[in-house]
């Protein structure tokens, strides 16, 4: 990580915050730097570039999470606590916290756990059940980061 700190992103002022660019390849050197010999699968992602990372038998390793630079150390700290303190405060919920993280360039990447399963994308409906679902975990989310203060949390939303 540089020890220049990126200005506050303004959310309001920009449409998008595209991805960085990142390769499979380039994702794959990135994994082997981080001590993990993979597949490597591009995830979609709004913001980061993300990739799930598997083994020779196929099984998921880990995501590897290459944060966009437009965040600093200070905002990407501020994830990794929050996801520890949900973690440790919320343990009936599954969290994809940070198993190590390192500093690259202009952007951080690190290894998050993977959380199995798939996404509600691509239905016009969600059926009550799991809206309702939805609704409960993030009030359990909500609650439990109710005092989380952090200087990475300071940004124009």
């Amino acid at each position: 990580m540089t020890s220049q700190q990126p200005p506050t992103i303004d959310f309001f002022a920009r449409e998008a915050l595209p991805a960085p660019q990142v390769s499979a390849g380039e994702a794959r050197r990135i994994a082997e730097r981080l001590g993990i010999t993979a597949n490597v699968e591009p995830l979609g992602s709004q913001q980061d570039a993300n990739f799930l990372l598997r083994g020779k038998d196929g099984a998921a390793l880990a995501v590897l999470k290459i944060a966009n630079p437009a965040f600093g150390a200070s905002e990407i700290e501020a994830q990794d606590e929050a996801a520890d303190l949900l973690a440790a405060s919320r343990p009936e919920l599954r969290i994809a916290a940070a198993i190590v993280k390192t500093g690259s360039g202009p952007a951080t990447a690190r290894l998050l756990r993977h959380l199995p399963g798939g996404t509600l994308s691509g239905s016009r409906h969600l059926p009550p059940r799991s809206s309702a679902a939805m609704g409960a975990i993030a009030g359990r989310v909500s609650a439990a980061l109710r005092d989380f203060r952090h200087p990475g949390l300071d940004r124009e939303l």
